[in-house]
């Protein structure tokens, strides 16, 4: 998915918490398009992959894993870029929160409620993506087999962490 659905997603749990509102739909996740849209699956819950696919931050992973290629071919053993390489890993954690953070403000208005649960799983999913990626600053500190273990390990907790704050995100936000 992409950070621009998961603000739109973002605006329509804060419509959701309005009393004649059940929560989020399946409609407001994406999941089933407005104009096919069968009446009894108009107002069913989203499901936990589909929230999950909306914490994936892809316009700035896409510029990360371009970065990550342009870069690799100057790595060596004499000059590995640690610094360059955790700059661009703090980019893209940071740039992908905070380009959630403006675009839900924008499409919010003054006044809404902090999205501090869909910035949290972003920024979940952008710090296991960017340590993930062949040449990422992961590959500083753990090499070989370690490496392979830490990949796991990361992706199986930020998978965790994330299919509960998705289980989180199903329900009206509380403005």
């Amino acid at each position: 998915m992409s950070i621009r659905t998961l603000s739109a997603f973002a605006v329509a749990r804060n419509l959701s918490a309005r009393p004649d509102r059940h929560g989020p739909t399946a409609v407001d996740a994406g999941e089933v398009a407005r104009p096919t849209v069968d009446p009894a699956k108009e107002n069913e819950a989203p499901t936990v992959p589909s929230l999950l696919a909306k914490l994936v931050p892809t316009e700035i992973l896409a510029l990360y894993t371009v970065f990550l290629g342009a870069i690799s071919t100057l790595i060596n053993e004499q000059d590995p870029l640690a610094v360059v390489r955790w700059f661009g890993f703090a980019l893209l954690v940071v740039g992908s929160v905070a380009w959630f953070w403006i675009d839900y403000m924008n499409k919010g208005g003054p006044g809404t409620r902090k999205p501090w649960l869909e910035a949290a799983g972003m920024f979940v999913a952008a710090v296991a993506l960017g340590l993930s990626m062949p040449e990422s600053p992961l590959y500083l500190v753990v090499q070989g087999a370690g490496a392979l273990g830490a990949v796991i390990l990361l992706g199986f907790l930020a998978l965790v962490i994330n299919s509960l704050i998705s289980l989180k995100l199903a329900k009206p936000a509380i403005t």
